[in-house]
């Protein structure tokens, strides 16, 4: 065990503390991947255990993370910026694990601060976090992960957290200052909006336009790369996320059902409250469909943990499983089991003679889908059947159908067309076209209304048609055509 403090009478107080936290005597207050921390008094415990391979080698070359903090903390405070004062740490040299003691600065986070600050104030507050900020790049500190979390506020005083990531320069280039002010205004803008993020850049950069609209484009493109990073996780180990293999089937889970999954994948009956979707694959081309992540409930989970980060109501996604076989390969997609669907919801609003209770569904079921246009979502299947109804609330399902697609009217008439097919033709047309005008109102398509609304009566006009068509043809099947299967068989 190695132990550097900056102040000598303090080594009695970091090993105390270190032994303590490794202990489990003292509160924990964050846990991810591969990182903790503790609050022990006025310090804080951060703790960096490398569980990748890559981690043990970059700490043979460049040092452990505790100590590369530790020192860009004394380089930044060294050049006139507040930051977390590093006390020690301590690295066992067997694990690879090391532990940083710092203070503990009181305040709260600037994305908490812009939350309570009132909509009056926050251009005084952004003026200042700007100004900060340029002091910080005209002291030479690029930060490299300067998001609202790591800078502490508390009445006007701003503090920096995380220094590890730090480079010291005499003077910096406009990308590094780009690249730090991008992702900070990129995380204002998720917190606060898109004014608010340009308020800041405008602060930052006086009357230079031109570096204006220069990271506010970047703080966009920031903002994407974000999304599909954060998005990648429900297919890796992560925080929120589990890989398990058993008994033949790999599986993607949530944690917190992680010990429940042998249960549900060798029950026969599942659990109330689950709902199982498989799909059967034939033959070494299905099994090679699978191993190349190519399966279409893997990308039913993906889409689903893709929509919830945009702010989409999906239902929740409780695991995905698959199990290759050189002549049947299967996989499956737990969620949670709906009450019911929106047809069905409907049409027992029309039967019990509750229309104010079908009104307000409808909307619920627009704002759900508004939800969708202003995330600039595809879904290829939006149906009423694939609305589905929990505690109240109208959740998106069947996400397999959703596609990574921009949107054009004419998809979004698509879209308003297959809800205008499905649902109940007793309800009133003022009462159909009051879904519609909710789906698109505050959205960009907007403006084009009407020719949107009259492009979508045309493809649901269409779709009736077909559908009388195939009823005609096939009497017997005729209830279960429309109707979603929970097994599905590809060859």
């Amino acid at each position: 065990m190695q132990v550097t403090v900056r102040d000598k009478e303090r080594e009695a107080e970091v090993r105390r503390v270190v032994e303590e936290a490794t202990g489990g005597s003292l509160p924990l207050v964050k846990e991810a991947m591969g990182k903790r921390i503790w609050r022990a008094g006025d310090l804080f415990v951060k703790a960096h255990m490398p569980w990748r391979l890559s981690e043990r080698l970059k700490q043979l070359f460049v040092g452990s993370r505790a100590r590369r903090e530790f020192e860009r903390s004394l380089e930044v405070q060294n050049r006139g910026i507040r930051c977390a004062s590093p006390v020690g740490y301590v690295v066992f040299r067997r694990t690879g694990s090391s532990f940083l003691v710092v203070e503990a600065e009181e305040g709260m986070d600037v994305g908490d601060a812009l939350r309570q600050t009132p909509p009056a104030e926050r251009v005084s507050f952004l003026r200042s976090l700007a100004q900060f900020v340029r002091q910080m790049h005209a002291a030479g500190i690029f930060h490299g992960d300067l998001h609202p979390g790591n800078i502490l506020s508390r009445n006007g005083v701003f503090c920096l957290l995380d220094t590890v990531k730090c480079r010291m320069r005499k003077s910096l280039s406009v990308q590094e200052i780009l690249r730090d002010l991008a992702q900070l205004a990129w995380g204002v803008w998720s917190v606060a909006g898109e004014e608010a993020a340009r308020v800041l850049v405008s602060e930052y950069w006086g009357d230079d336009k031109a570096h204006i609209d220069a990271t506010m484009r970047r703080a966009r493109r920031y903002g994407r790369r974000r999304l599909r990073s954060r998005s990648k996780r429900c297919v890796k180990e992560s925080t929120r996320f589990a890989r398990i293999k058993t008994a033949g089937w790999r599986i993607l889970c949530h944690r917190d059902r992680a010990d429940l999954i042998d249960h549900y994948i060798s029950a026969t009956t599942h659990p109330e409250g689950i709902f199982c979707k498989r799909r059967i694959y034939r033959g070494i081309l299905g099994a090679l469909r699978l191993l190349l992540g190519l399966g279409r409930l893997l990308r039913a989970w993906k889409a689903a943990h893709r929509l919830q980060l945009v702010g989409v109501p999906v239902v929740r996604h409780i695991a995905y499983a698959r199990r290759l076989g050189f002549l049947r390969s299967e996989e499956r997609l737990l969620m949670e089991r709906a009450e019911c669907d929106l047809q069905q919801f409907l049409w027992r609003c029309v039967f019990e003679r509750r229309l104010h209770d079908a009104l307000t569904m409808g909307e619920k079921a627009a704002s759900s889908m508004r939800k969708l246009l202003l995330a600039g979502v595809w879904h290829g299947d939006l149906k009423s059947q694939n609305l589905l109804i929990m505690n109240g609330e109208v959740l998106v399902g069947d996400t397999e159908s959703v596609r990574r697609r921009g949107l054009t009217d004419w998809r979004v008439a698509r879209m308003l067309s297959q809800i205008e097919s499905s649902l109940p033709r007793c309800l009133p047309l003022r009462s159909r076209l009051r879904v519609a005008l909710g789906v698109l109102r505050g959205t960009k398509f907007w403006e084009r209304r009407r020719g949107i609304l009259t492009q979508a009566v045309a493809l649901a006009e269409r779709r009736r048609l077909k559908w009388t068509e195939q009823v005609a043809r096939h009497p017997i099947r005729s209830s279960s055509c429309e109707s979603s299967t929970s097994t599905a068989t590809t060859d």
